[in-house]
This record gives structure tokens, sequence and C-alpha cells, in this order.
């Protein structure tokens, strides 16, 4: 049977806005007094100064282990290279529209790198030069029902790259929107309907809210995983 690891996550989100200062004091101070060790990391939407600020801020709590972090665009090898020795980080995600900002890193840590089935993956352009896919699981629905002209290709993807990692938003059950905020445990049930294929040992929450919430939804989503 295939072992699934469902992160909660540092992010960069607040609810459906960029985070400030505060938001990542109270998600750091939860970290600190919940002693997680494992988490994934999502910085998609801060600087460089921000991002180093995290960088302090974690070595003050016990995580041990960060399996997945989402680059951003202006991330340099170094940054990503900290994360792989330090938390022994093996999963990376990038947008294939900046794909050429990470083309020249060393093959060592290209082999980690995956692209993410976004709206800018038009093509399988330099796909060759990453270690394959991140599958967004709400992506999956989501551009079933929106961009369905963008679903032949993902599908395509899924059965053409390996999947290095995937990232679980919420899905509005009436709308099939995806969010970033969980309001219920019913927003994890469309991962029910995901194919077996599109998952892969590593799946990171990809949501704003607290680290003692998003424990809580790992535990709900762990007692269906292993039946799909």
């Amino acid at each position: 049977m295939k072992k699934y690891i469902v992160t909660p996550s540092l992010t960069s989100l607040n609810q459906t806005k960029m985070s400030n200062r505060r938001y990542l004091d109270v998600r750091l101070d939860e970290l600190r007094r919940l002693r997680l060790k494992e988490i994934s990391l999502f910085v998609t939407t801060v600087g460089e100064r921000e991002r180093g600020y995290i960088k302090k801020q974690l070595l003050k709590t016990s995580v041990a282990s960060i399996p997945h972090v989402h680059l951003r665009s202006d991330m340099s090898e170094a940054e990503a290279a900290y994360y792989y020795e330090r938390y022994n980080t093996r999963k990376f995600t990038i947008h294939h529209k900046f794909r050429k900002n990470f083309i020249k890193w060393s093959p060592e840590l290209r082999r980690c790198i995956g692209v993410e089935n976004n709206t800018d993956m038009l093509s399988f352009t330099d796909m060759d030069k990453f270690g394959g896919m991140v599958i967004d699981l709400s992506h999956y629905i989501f551009y079933k029902v929106y961009r369905p002209k963008l679903a032949p290709l993902f599908e395509k993807a899924v059965n053409t790259f390996p999947i290095l990692a995937n990232h679980a938003s919420g899905i509005i059950y009436k709308t099939k929107e995806d969010t970033h905020w969980i309001f219920s445990k019913a927003n994890f049930d469309y991962l029910k309907d995901i194919p077996k294929k599109c998952f892969s040992g590593v799946i990171s929450l990809e949501v704003g809210n607290s680290f003692g919430s998003q424990m809580r939804y790992a535990s709900y989503i762990n007692k269906f995983l292993p039946k799909l």
C-alpha cells in the first residue's frame, strides 16, 4: 500500500490576501508552541527580506524536516540549497512561466523541481530539464470546470511525467472553486474523486489556517487516503 505524508504548511497567504509580518509571527509562534517537527513551506508572495526572516525564525522552532518548498521566481539556487541541506527538502515547486529562472541550476537540484499544473503551463517546453510535475489537486478539479481547454493538457502531463509532490487547497462544494482558507473538512472531500495516478507520497496543505486546524484536516484526509 502506498504511503502518504500529509503535511501542514507555513504559507504566505492570509485567507485570500498576501500575508504581513503579524500573520507570519502568529503562525511561527504557534509552530513553536506545538513543537511540530515537519511542515511544508509556501513563500510565493514574500520577497527576499521576509524569506530571510522566516528562515531565521524557523531555526527557533522544532522543525527538522521540510519535505516540500514552493519556490518563488526570484529565489536563488543558494536559497533552495539551504533547504535541501538543512531540512532535507527533496520536492520543490515552480511555475512554468518562470522556468528560465531555474534552468541553469545544478542537475541535483533540478531533479527535485516539479512544474505546477497552473494556468501558465500551456506546453511541455523544457519539462525535460526538471524532475517532473507537482499536481495541485484542487486545480485538477477547478480547471475541469472553469478551464476545460487546459484539462486535456494536464491529463496528458499526469500520464507523461513523474509526480513529485502535491498541493492540496480546498474546494468549495457548490461552486467547485478552490480556496486557500478552509471552512470545513468537507472542503477536502473532493480528494476522494481524484484519480490515484495524480497522487504523490507528499501532499502539502496549501492553506492559511492555523497549524492546529491543519493538523485536524490532515488527520481527516489520512483516514481515506489509503483507500484511494
